[in-house]
């Protein structure tokens, strides 16, 4: 803001626009403000949960990732199978089966919208270019 108003103070043409770009400088300030506050408790919450945790160590999965993946599931006990999650979710394949024909589609992207998105990117993150590509087998060679 500081640096604003000196070149707000030079400029004639910018002087006239100053009562309006300075209050806005300072509304983006307090949002900042206000968004590293969020940052740091949601960040905290999740360094706190145990499951939380066990969900940030695996590659590409953050504390955003972790929380919504846990609020997504809420309950992990009425799921029978790990693999009914991912239907939960709408990862699994959509298909068509008609007499001789069966036919795997895209995901169905049922369910939660907001979950499966968070899972989609933190896939992506672990097999982006500009990272180190992550696979299982060397997961289990690191932990094991």
């Amino acid at each position: 803001r500081d640096r604003v108003s000196c070149l707000v103070g030079s400029e004639m043409c910018i002087r006239d626009r100053s009562h309006v770009l300075l209050p806005l400088l300072d509304a983006r300030l307090v949002l900042y403000h206000c968004f590293r506050e969020l940052d740091n408790r949601t960040r905290h919450m999740a360094h706190a949960d145990p499951v939380c945790q066990r969900l940030m160590s695996a590659p590409g999965v953050g504390f955003i990732t972790a929380l919504t993946y846990k609020a997504g599931v809420d309950d992990p006990y009425r799921f029978k199978h790990s693999r009914t999650v991912a239907a939960h979710f709408g990862l699994t394949p959509r298909r068509f089966q008609s007499g001789e024909i069966d036919i795997d589609g895209h995901i169905s992207r049922c369910g939660d919208r907001d979950v499966r998105c968070t899972l989609l990117h933190g896939g992506q993150r672990t097999t982006d270019t500009q990272h180190k590509v992550v696979t299982v087998k060397s997961l289990g060679n690191e932990t094991g």
